[in-house]
């Protein structure tokens, strides 16, 4: 589940996330991809 998200972020994102840590919250229809806590997600769908 998350390294195949973290591979599609790096890919699609990579001025956002690249070189930083990438936290990957999944919820029940989506999921929040994040480089810090109090940092607003980007939120992808479970389609991806």
């Amino acid at each position: 589940m998350g390294s195949n998200v973290i591979d599609y972020v790096l890919a699609k994102y990579p001025k956002t996330f690249k070189d930083k840590e990438i936290i990957v919250h999944e919820n029940n229809a989506c999921y929040f991809v994040s480089t810090n806590k109090d940092e607003s997600p980007l939120i992808l769908s479970k389609n991806i």
